[in-house]
């Protein structure tokens, strides 16, 4: 996938029981406030398949709270392998609230390059969905990547695409389906 950064900001503290064992007071992270529930959703262990530039693909993704609650990790990895025994892609990706712009902001780095840092990356809440918007540093838009959460399902759909002027074309289409732990 394509290098992703995105400015860093606070979200609603989510509590887990790794926190509990760690030490944490649970009720200095249960603080889920307007709009933070979807990322409560993140949370889990998924399945991740579908077509990432038309060829089908499963990775393993793992999603929890981190930094404090301030953000949710999510580690991907692809299981085809490279000559080495490699995931031949892997990222962590943190998707965080802004309370004071009122947008989730995401910032993704991956094995595919290391981000130069001019990259932002924005989403405007929308019902059930978290559609990002990555920006070069000149403010051009360079990848659409709606995050999509189906509560029926319990399942989230990820459309990434990619973005030149007003054109955009179809980079990955994929399916998060929680795993049982």
């Amino acid at each position: 996938m394509l290098r992703r950064s995105g400015c860093l900001a606070a979200i609603a503290t989510l509590a887990t029981a790794a926190h509990a064992a760690d030490g944490v007071r649970p009720e200095a992270t249960t603080v889920i406030d307007e709009g933070r529930p979807l990322l409560a959703k993140l949370v889990g262990r998924w399945t991740l398949s579908g077509t990432i530039r038309g060829k089908p693909t499963v990775h393993a993704v793992r999603a929890v709270p981190s930094l404090q609650g301030n953000y949710v990790r999510i580690e991907e990895r692809s299981r085809e392998r490279d000559p080495q025994g490699r995931p031949v892609y892997e990222a962590t990706i943190f998707v965080g609230w802004n309370s004071r712009t009122g947008t989730y902001v995401c910032t993704w780095l991956d094995s595919t390059e290391v981000e130069t840092g001019d990259v932002s990356c924005v989403a405007h809440p929308a019902a059930n969905a978290m559609p990002f918007v990555f920006r070069d540093g000149s403010g051009n838009a360079v990848i659409a990547t709606t995050f999509t959460y189906h509560p029926s399902s319990d399942r989230w759909e990820w459309a990434i695409d990619n973005v030149q002027g007003d054109r955009r074309t179809t980079f990955a289409r994929l399916t998060l389906s929680r795993t049982a732990k």
